[in-house]
């Protein structure tokens, strides 16, 4: 009894998977996936200005010194 009734759902489910083959599919087709956010920004291009920037004035004592001459010590007894 219990296998007669498992061979009567097989063929049920056989039947009905056929005949919802055969239908084509329900659904129309998949279309492509828009993209959420931007991944990219926009390029901002700044414009350079119009006056000359003037380098700032070097402090005198910002000047390298000259290198000292150290004498040699003379030799430990």
């Amino acid at each position: 009894m219990i296998k007669s009734g498992i061979v009567v759902l097989c063929a049920l489910l056989a039947t009905a998977s056929l005949s919802a083959y055969a239908e084509g599919p329900h659904n129309g087709p998949v279309s492509q996936p828009q993209p959420v956010h931007k991944v990219h920004k926009p390029v901002v291009k700044h414009k350079k200005p119009h006056h000359q920037v003037k380098p700032a004035p070097v402090h005198p004592k910002a000047k390298p010194k000259p290198p000292v001459k150290h004498e040699p010590k003379p030799p430990r007894p």
